[in-house]
């Protein structure tokens, strides 16, 4: 008898401990993504009214701090320290409303909670290449957990003149249109 209740509760401590990582491993998958590659970081101290490639309003672009624009940069970035974005996907949807426009949808991972997601619109280039960064930010002396943030973001890119454009992120053309 005092044999049997040992391995009673070893079977118990065993199953236990068996349903616990069962249960972990289910609410948490969406958690665990593994991103495809990592995106160059961009200084967005960089990204001041001073520098010719921060879009402009009336140029075609968005203004920096648009409210069409949530990811714009934003005054405070040159304080904090820049970051990777980890892009599973970019692509670009077009609204048949008149005028047409052109939305960029970005998914992907921030490094973790604690960075913030980045988005600089270029005006199109010579080339008609509109070239759109993404990057995160994030204060170096805030302690964060390390797990990857998933994201999705979609921002309008504005309108342009009539003209064949493409569409490059992190420096990768990722589609282009007629406007």
């Amino acid at each position: 008898m005092f044999r049997i209740i040992p391995l009673i509760v070893i079977v118990f401590l065993i199953s236990s401990c068996a349903g616990e990582s069962t249960s972990q491993a289910a609410a948490t998958p969406s958690e665990v993504i593994h991103p495809q590659s990592p995106a160059n970081a961009m200084n967005p101290s960089q990204d001041t009214p001073e520098n010719p490639n921060t879009p402009q309003a009336g140029n075609g672009t968005l203004q920096p701090g648009s409210s069409d624009n949530p990811y714009a940069p934003k005054s405070g970035d040159s304080t904090l320290q820049p970051g990777n974005v980890y892009l599973d996907s970019a692509s670009l949807l077009t609204q048949g409303s008149a005028p047409v426009q052109n939305i960029l949808n970005l998914k992907g991972n921030l490094p973790d909670p604690c960075h913030q997601l980045r988005i600089s619109i270029n005006p199109p280039d010579v080339k008609n290449q509109i070239q759109v960064e993404v990057y995160s930010v994030s204060d170096a002396s805030q302690i964060c957990v390390q797990i990857l943030k998933p994201f999705e973001a979609n921002v309008t890119l504005g309108r342009f003149p009539s003209g064949h454009y493409s569409v490059w992120v992190n420096e990768k053309k990722v589609a282009e249109f007629d406007s």
